[in-house]
């Protein structure tokens, strides 16, 4: 909090005035990391709140679940941000678990979600932005986006050099998320 004292005008305005932070002003500086922290601090019941409003299903550790997700999430937005190799998942820090990959599995109906491949983060970011009721056409003007860059890589390079950076799958993948964008 002292570095972001000296740098942002908000939090340095609270203190030179000698008056209490409120919560929106500490998560105008809150990385996405201090973030999960925050969440994983908050009392059960409040997390169970937050994973019922976004209907997330409770047979798969609930709150935990979500907290799991901030964190691969911060993963792939640190890499974005640092302009690093996303394709491959080498970003990957966070120990996802199975019950993730498993949840995301039963809901959308997307096999073999293990977060080995950057189609799985694709699947993950549409779940979520259906469930934060993102429209239908912005979830799969998103997929068509993603599918077109593949396409693109697949039709630049050799298809034994194609598959060793895309897995097998990922169309399938993609088809079996928008007829799950469709049912939704």
């Amino acid at each position: 909090m002292q570095y972001n004292y000296s740098k942002n005008p908000v939090v340095r305005h609270f203190y030179d005035s000698d008056k209490p932070l409120p919560i929106w002003a500490l998560f105008e500086v809150m990385t996405l990391g201090n973030f999960g922290v925050f969440y994983s601090c908050l009392k059960g019941s409040v997390r169970q709140s937050i994973s019922d409003d976004l209907k997330l299903p409770n047979n798969y550790d609930g709150p935990g679940l979500l907290e799991r997700t901030i964190f691969v999430l911060k993963d792939l937005r640190n890499a974005i941000a640092h302009n690093s190799a996303v394709y491959d998942v080498r970003f990957k820090r966070a120990k996802v678990g199975n019950q993730l990959g498993q949840m995301l599995s039963s809901e959308v109906g997307v096999p073999s979600i293990d977060f080995s491949t950057i189609s799985d983060y694709v699947v993950l970011i549409v779940y979520l932005l259906r469930k934060m009721m993102v429209s239908k056409t912005e979830c799969y003007q998103l997929i068509r986006n993603y599918s077109s860059v593949l396409e693109d890589l697949h039709g630049s390079l050799s298809s034994s050099d194609f598959h060793k950076i895309v897995k097998t799958g990922a169309r399938s993948k993609m088809d079996a998320l928008r007829s799950y964008i469709a049912a939704s």
